[in-house]
């Protein structure tokens, strides 16, 4: 059975397809031109002769098959990216709200295709992780970091002679956009900390002090694409810190929006 996963990345849309214990199709294709032409993406997923397809999954279901979604389009906005069709459109042109429309399209077109495509959890939604890690979060992992983790328990096991259900590791990965890291503990997950809760990724700024949020003015649904490293190393270099490194209410992050409500 070739079984295709599909890891949606801020940088490149990744696939890469599994028959038995080889893998036996990879390709990427650039984040920006999957968001010109969503189509590509449409065009690479049948390139590859799928049996079974791991659709991208945001922000994670419970294990759904894609013709069990009966509206496909907000299925993709708010379930699977946590935000509205007018938040993307507001916030339209910048690479990563760019994804999010070329995200959203491929989930219509994958719920609408004669494929056997399914969504699948994230780390937050498994019944391994205790309730109380769970409080107060969102992102403990999105779906494909979660596919990350479960590969390297995977290799691991194989390359140590062990079962699954032996091995115990913290799994970091690092992203174009966000970093994670996640806990398995005797082949079970039970633990993660998501891109936009850990610290500095290369895009977002992660995880902030309540001072610094409640002294910004207001937010905007993907202000979770701003200060990241980049914008902070540059700001050091010059002697002058980034917003989000100041101290003080007056000098708090002042993005634009009106706050996370989608979250």
């Amino acid at each position: 059975m070739r079984a295709l996963g599909i890891d949606p990345g801020t940088g490149t849309f990744d696939l890469a397809v599994v028959d038995g214990d080889r893998v036996v199709y990879e390709v990427s294709v650039p984040a920006a031109r999957v968001a010109d032409d969503p189509e590509s993406l449409m065009r690479a997923v049948e390139a590859s002769r799928p049996d079974v397809i791991a659709a991208p999954s945001g922000y994670g279901v419970p294990f759904s098959w894609a013709d069990e979604v009966r509206d496909p389009a907000r299925f993709a906005y708010e379930v699977l990216l946590l935000s509205t069709p007018e938040q993307i459109a507001k916030a339209s042109g910048e690479l990563g709200v760019k994804v999010y429309e070329a995200l959203a399209f491929v989930v219509e077109q994958l719920s609408k295709a004669n494929l056997r495509a399914a969504f699948v959890p994230s780390v937050i939604l498994l019944r391994t992780v205790p309730a109380y890690r769970k409080y107060n979060k969102v992102d403990m992992g999105t779906a494909d970091k979660l596919a990350s983790a479960l590969i390297a328990v995977h290799h691991l096991a194989k390359s140590k002679g062990l079962q699954p259900g032996e091995v115990s590791a913290v799994i970091l990965e690092l992203g174009f956009g966000y970093n994670s890291a996640i806990s398995v503990l005797r082949g079970k997950v039970v633990d993660g900390i998501g891109g936009t809760y850990a610290s500095y990724g290369p895009l977002t700024a992660g995880a902030m002090d309540l001072e610094v949020v409640v002294g910004a003015p207001s937010w905007a649904r993907f202000d979770v694409y701003k200060g990241g490293l980049p914008r902070s190393a540059a700001s050091t270099t010059s002697g002058r810190p980034s917003a989000c490194m100041r101290r003080g209410r007056s000098r708090a992050p002042q993005p634009s929006g009106r706050g996370l409500r989608a979250l």
